[in-house]
């Protein structure tokens, strides 16, 4: 057994797909039987109590932030509630953009530099609490992001070197989209706590790459997110519609479903698929942004909002849908994303859809589709050969959709077993 503290900003009851994985693995490392400690902060936004269920018997510190950075977190952290670049859509139809792009630059520099602070804030609290209590543990995980978990690995693994590190990365810090500033910033922290963690993990091999930089390999490894059969009903549902669903953000348009519409719009207009039996379910803060890749091809109408939902309602709608649509990228700036959304979707038992642009082929994202037969993938970066094989297999789909038959799923059950939460677990328990 051991005494495990794990560091992480997001974490359950917080509603946020960044929290799960922390959750996941205090929820299995308990079980397994080891003693869990968690420190995460007291400002949560979207709750979900039913989160908790599984962790009675862990002990969580939520850290209060001083009163201004709360005032400031009380706010909505405003910047990011107005309109910051993203698409807005009139009822017209008419298209028009909140802001020039100057604008937006200094406002998202700004929104970063006040993260920042907020970070050392947390800092601050979490060392207060550290002298305080002066607990020893075996091992500190913490997970990034955001930025606050980092540096209390630092500051916890300077305080008390003989305590192992496990510096875990959901995301690479540095990122092509962030100001230069920030990359400095975020750069220099990241090395730093590669050199002094005693394990670097990531959620896949591209993100590796980008955050070790061919440096400390001898002590980094890939343990993917995953996702937790609990979490979903056990009862299949028949969707009525030949419906599609899409849960999360699309960052601004960022994760671009345009070439799925594209898609779709082909078969109606071809014959192949009738407009009225199709419809989008979305579930998210970003409908505008998706309102205008559909706008592109006259499918606006296929579109349902279904708003800012909690887990719960985001797995029945889902299961209500016929196809689960994940949207991601991979470029030679940004290789290897992988979504966490993309694990969860493997236990719904549907196919999955996956969009992924950018000018890099041969995605971490396509090859675990293609080994775990659980749907079809477009890479932009083979837009003509993908295009083709998007169209056929929708067509084939919706011919199965007519004659009431269900879907072509056939899954390699083995190989998507490899990402059930509690195997993800043991993987980090053989480095505790």
């Amino acid at each position: 057994m051991k005494k495990v503290l794990i560091v992480s900003y997001l974490f359950a009851p917080e509603n946020a797909i960044g929290a799960v994985r922390p959750t996941k693995l205090a929820k299995y490392f308990l079980k397994e039987g080891h003693k869990i400690d968690v420190i995460t902060t007291s400002n949560k936004k979207n709750i979900d109590k039913r989160s908790l269920d599984d962790l009675k018997g862990i002990k969580i510190y939520e850290l209060k932030h001083s009163s201004i950075i709360e005032k400031y977190l009380n706010r909505g952290r405003g910047i990011t509630e107005k309109n910051n670049g993203v698409p807005t859509i009139s009822k017209e139809g008419k298209v028009y953009f909140g802001g020039r792009e100057a604008k937006k630059k200094i406002k998202h520099l700004i929104f970063l530099l006040l993260n920042i602070f907020v970070a050392l804030d947390f800092l601050l609290k979490f060392r207060k609490h550290v002298k305080k209590n002066d607990e020893k543990y075996d091992v500190v995980l913490t997970t990034y992001g955001p930025l606050s978990s980092v540096l209390c690995g630092l500051y916890y693994k300077k305080r008390l070197k003989s305590t192992k590190w496990i510096c875990d990365f959901r995301d690479p810090m540095v990122v092509d989209t962030f100001p230069k500033l920030i990359n400095f910033i975020h750069k220099f922290i990241q090395s730093k706590a590669c050199k002094e963690a005693d394990k670097i993990i990531s959620v896949s091999e591209g993100y590796l790459k980008r955050i070790i930089k061919e440096k400390h390999r001898f002590k980094a490894e890939v343990i993917t997110n995953g996702y937790d059969k609990d979490d979903y009903p056990a009862n299949f549902v028949n969707p009525r519609k030949f419906s599609f669903a899409y849960t999360g953000y699309l960052y601004n348009g960022k994760r671009d479903l345009s070439s799925l519409f594209l898609v779709i719009r082909e078969l109606i207009d071809e014959g192949k698929l009738d407009k009225n039996e199709v419809e989008f379910n979305y579930a998210g803060n970003d409908f505008n942004a998706l309102k205008l890749q559909a706008l592109k091809h006259n499918l606006q109408d296929i579109l349902i909002d279904h708003g800012y939902v909690t887990r719960e309602e985001s797995i029945n709608l889902q299961q209500i849908s016929r196809f689960l649509v994940l949207s991601t990228w991979n470029s030679k700036k940004e290789i290897g994303v992988f979504p966490g959304k993309f694990l969860e979707y493997m236990l719904l038992k549907k196919p999955i859809i996956a969009i992924i642009n950018g000018d890099l082929a041969n995605s971490e994202v396509a090859k675990v589709i293609e080994k775990s037969k659980i749907g079809v993938f477009f890479e932009e970066a083979n837009y003509d050969k993908d295009q083709i094989q998007l169209k056929d297999y929708i067509s084939l789909e919706y011919d199965l959709y007519k004659n009431k038959k269900p879907t072509s799923f056939q899954p390699n059950r083995e190989f998507v077993r490899k990402y059930d939460y509690r195997n993800i677990t043991r993987e980090f328990e053989r480095i505790l």
